[in-house]
């Protein structure tokens, strides 16, 4: 399956979304048509960098609904009687509902939050989807004015539609939750996410997005607590923040959030700009300020400021998550509420600072103008401050890939565009469009870097988005666009004129919907493990002990985390291979894959490389009798059994588990692994890197602590027997002799350098005869 698995996330993309600024990418590359049938009516369409990915479906978003003590069902209820449903309730404390068991049947309701009644004979905790009332595709002809079908409601959609926390969760652990939840289930409790299990596979991961760090989306994958709005407190667990950063830890956190950029209102002369800690606290913000390379996190952190760009990826360059390292960045520009400087359709970042939901509040009418501009601050200067001090959601996404690329077991990295949402929200058009082109251009990196490093053999890539916007273009739309540019489209207040509207009544107002809806969205993907999806299609999921049916011709955002479940964790490979009695030669890429295969050599003299295969890794390997010759990889469970066995990690890249078994066995270590030599006369030999655990078993074994330069790291015996095992050492020189070491409680050094690490054995206690020199 694959190495490394990337899911980029457009919030709020919804199919119409892509279609806008897929058509705006057209028209600057030269297509001149100027009705939406000039470019694309249905499908996943052309213009835009992921619409070129090979795959392509629609999946639904639907979340939970719950009766609330008042009888009426809510899509932010949880099975919890917490009736006051306060931030301040702690997750998963209140007891749960009198009577409650989850009943499996849809239940659209009637309201945007649920509405439906029990007093009504209303039943059932999931939202569903409805194909006939809500349209089977998102470019069903009675959006745009075609004879709808018997029971076709352009209302549906706005009925219990989900929030981006609900559908993170979906997507990050496959299980349907409320609005609100961040991975919890609706009984509040954790479910564990598709980061999580990366991190315990051994690979890296990362959360990337233009809003803050610890809204929704990222934080869904990192954290678990039952109000999306818990974001920081110091030194208090059940929030987002500190949960993000003290427990699930992912090697890249990078995104909006900064204090100083939540400033709402324009500032009064004569004031320093204000730091809100909305998002991350005084506290907080104060330890990783005062420490950035040594705070209590264990990140290296950056914050805007100076060429805030070319700093993250100088910084980027010098990490390596192989040795630990972990890199926090915290940006946003002032007035953005949180988020990333924002860019306009033509690129100009002319909106940032800007309040981004005066739009769709003033219907038009009263959109933001003033930024919070410091004394002698121009507009100009104050964009121009803006775009240097803070990087661009391509820049985090390149900065990501710089340090996860560095795993040799791989990553898992969440990219998010939590803008468009924003965008979409104030009905924003221009800003709309702006921030789909910011993530596609993050999306053709990724796509780039997909393509130097190992293809999509090795590369699973999924772009989607969390929930849908209920916007529609006119037919004139292209035209209109063309000829006025987005910005006037998004200042004209009638539909008529600007091409589009939002909601489902352009006959009375094009601002008629600033949220959601309950539509399928988009999905694009290629690479390995992409055939899981291609399979689901139609098919069901399992919600709370209950088997719930697919929709003929729609995946759901469940399928999305199976797919990346089979890629993160391999399932789908485990290839079994048996040999023969006679001597096998299973050569990694020639006789077999090397990735996660089992083997059976059964008897004769037999060799098997995986590292022939600079991707092998997590192999399992039971080597029979014979004299056996093994070559280790990456992560492999290699079992010699009988006979006199090799075992060779020289060119390994670590966390390897290699057992003798019976016979004199040879070990020839690289760095990290452990080696157990089992019955018979065992020899270990070390090389520079070092870091292994050592065990000989029974029998007199040689451990050769040293065989030229010395190690980086010291290596472990953890059985040496006095009188038994010999302790070499080689590689030093003519006349190197035990007079050189210096040997002190449970080490021994050479120089400066501790070179070996004997368990429960005080070295001052060895004797010249315990060593041999060559």
């Amino acid at each position: 399956m694959a190495k490394n698995t990337i899911i980029m996330i457009g919030d709020g993309m919804g199919w119409e979304m892509a279609r806008a600024a897929a058509i705006y990418k057209e028209i600057q590359a030269g297509n001149t048509g100027t009705t939406l049938a000039d470019f694309y009516t249905e499908g996943k369409g052309t213009g835009l960098s992921f619409q070129n990915l090979s795959g392509y479906g629609l999946v639904t978003t639907y979340g939970t609904t719950i009766a609330g003590t008042n009888g009426t069902f809510n899509v932010s209820n949880t099975a919890l009687n917490d009736s006051n449903q306060t931030i301040n309730t702690p997750t998963g404390t209140a007891p749960v509902r009198e009577g409650f068991a989850f009943d499996p049947t849809f239940n659209p309701g009637t309201t945007p939050n649920g509405g439906a009644k029990v007093s009504e004979g209303a039943v059932g905790n999931l939202v569903g989807y409805d194909p006939v009332r809500g349209g089977s595709l998102p470019w069903d002809a009675a959006y745009y004015g075609g004879t709808p079908e018997a029971g076709f409601d352009k209302e549906y959609i706005k009925y219990s539609y989900p929030d981006s926390a609900n559908t993170a969760t979906t997507l990050y652990t496959g299980v349907k939750s409320y609005n609100g939840a961040i991975g919890v289930d609706i009984f509040e409790k954790p479910v564990e996410s598709i980061l999580s299990q990366a991190t315990q596979e051994g690979k890296s991961t990362g959360l990337v997005s233009s809003v803050p760090i610890d809204h929704a989306t990222p934080g869904a994958a990192a954290a678990n607590v039952n109000n999306r709005n818990k974001f920081d407190e110091f030194g208090v667990i059940d929030t987002i923040l500190q949960q993000e950063l003290g427990i699930y830890k992912p090697t890249v956190l990078l995104g909006g959030g900064h204090p100083l950029s939540n400033v709402n209102d324009p500032l009064p002369p004569e004031v320093e700009p204000p730091s809100d800690h909305l998002y991350m606290s005084e506290e907080t913000y104060a330890e990783l300020k005062n420490n950035p390379t040594d705070n209590i996190y264990g990140y290296t952190f950056l914050e805007r400021g100076p060429n805030a760009a070319q700093v993250l990826a100088d910084t980027a360059s010098q990490l390596d998550p192989e040795k630990g390292d972990r890199l926090l960045g915290v940006y946003g520009a002032r007035g953005q509420n949180g988020n990333l400087p924002v860019s306009s359709t033509d690129g100009d970042y002319s909106t940032t600072g800007l309040e981004m939901f005066s739009v769709f509040s003033s219907q038009g009418l009263n959109p933001d103008t003033e930024r919070p501009l410091l004394p002698g601050e121009t507009n100009e200067s104050f964009i121009a401050r803006e775009i240097n001090e803070n990087p661009t959601l391509n820049d985090l996404t390149k900065a990501a890939l710089t340090v996860l690329e560095k795993d040799k077991d791989g990553f898992w990295l969440m990219v998010e565009a939590g803008d468009v949402d924003w965008s979409a929200h104030d009905d924003n058009i221009d800003n709309m469009i702006g921030t789909m082109l910011d993530f596609d251009k993050s999306v053709q990196s990724v796509m780039d870097w997909i393509a130097a490093n190992g293809g999509w053999e090795e590369n699973l890539l999924v772009v989607t988005a969390d929930h849908d916007h209920y916007l529609t273009l006119n037919s004139d739309f292209p035209e209109l666009l063309r000829t006025q540019g987005a910005e006037a489209l998004t200042d004209i207040d009638t539909v008529a004129e600007s091409g589009h509207f939002w909601g489902s009544t352009p006959e009375t107002t094009k601002y008629g919907w600033g949220t959601h809806t309950n539509r399928p969205v988009p999905v694009y993907y290629q690479g390995a493990g992409s055939e899981v999806l291609d399979g689901l299609v139609g098919q069901g999921f399992e919600a709370y002990g209950y088997d719930i049916p697919g929709i003929e011709g729609l995946g759901d955002q469940t399928h999305i985390y199976q797919a990346m479940f089979a890629a993160v964790t391999e399932q789908a490979q485990k290839e079994l291979v048996s040999g023969t009695s006679a001597s096998d030669t299973l050569i990694a890429t020639i006789d077999i894959d090397g990735v996660q295969d089992t083997i059976f050599t059964g008897a004769g003299n037999d060799e098997i490389d995986f590292a022939f295969n600079s991707d092998a890794r997590r192999n399992r390997v039971n080597a029979g009798s014979g004299d056996d010759i093994i070559y280790v990889s990456r992560r492999d469970r290699v079992f010699g059994s009988e006979g006199n066995d090799e075992f060779d990690a020289t060119d390994a890249q670590g966390g390897n588990r290699m057992s003798g078994g019976a016979g004199n066995d040879i070990f020839y270590l690289g760095a990290d692994d452990r080696a157990l030599g089992g019955d018979g006369d065992d020899r270990f030999f070390v090389q520079e890197a070092g870091g292994n655990l050592l065990s000989g078993g029974a029998g007199a074994d040689q451990f050769w602590i040293v065989t030229g330069d010395l190690p980086t790291a010291a290596n472990t015996i953890v059985d040496f027997e006095m009188g038994t095992d010999v302790l070499g050492i080689s590689g030093q020189g003519a006349g190197f002799d035990f007079a050189d070491l210096t040997l002190s409680g449970n080490s021994i050094m050479i120089g400066a350098t501790t070179v070996a690490m004997l368990n429960g054995v005080n070295t001052t206690s060895l004797t010249a005869a315990n060593f041999a020199f060559v």
